[in-house]
């Protein structure tokens, strides 16, 4: 009896090592543990990044934990980084653009119309990079969302609509 008592113990301990274990990452590729976590946030066709700022940051937590076993593993959480800080950005923009007062515009460094174009600028940024990226990614399965032209065309207006927004700032100030 004290054996099955030892050997029940120890097949719960293994259970739970395997569970603890898969959870942090070290079962499972980089691509699957991707795939659930944007299965977790509903990342997919209509929904490229979280939209709220506490989900983002939960999102990019998850990201930073997977360890790619291989470059393309690494390029595809790379280009996901970067549309989480081109979302990150996105938000600050609007924040920021709120406050603008058209009529007198506070071009101080610190002021509303300088916070919004350094916020442009670098979303800019950010979507080119992960635009740029895209390639790197061609042949991994199960992102499409990532890998078709509807996520060139939406990144690509995302950076035609900030580059447009960025020249019209510059232009208050």
């Amino acid at each position: 009896m004290a054996r099955l008592r030892k050997l029940l113990y120890l097949i719960i301990a293994l259970v739970v090592l395997y569970l603890l274990l898969h959870y942090l990452g070290f079962f499972g590729g980089a691509l699957e543990q991707v795939r659930s976590l944007d299965q977790e946030f509903r990342i997919g066709e209509d929904r490229l990044i979280p939209g709220e700022r506490s989900e983002l940051d939960e999102y990019e937590a998850g990201l930073r934990r997977i360890q790619p076993a291989n470059e393309q593993e690494g390029e595809l959480i790379a280009l996901k980084l970067e549309l989480v800080g081109m979302q990150r950005e996105f938000l600050s923009l609007a924040e920021n653009s709120k406050r603008i007062n058209f009529s007198e515009p506070d071009c101080r460094p610190s002021g509303s119309v300088k916070l919004t174009e350094a916020a442009s600028e670098n979303a800019l940024a950010h979507a080119e990079r992960a635009l740029a990226k895209k390639d790197s990614v061609r042949g991994v399965t199960g992102f499409s969302h990532i890998t078709n032209s509807t996520f060139e065309e939406t990144v690509g207006a995302a950076i035609e609509s900030l580059e447009a927004t960025v020249v019209a700032l510059k232009n208050i100030c």
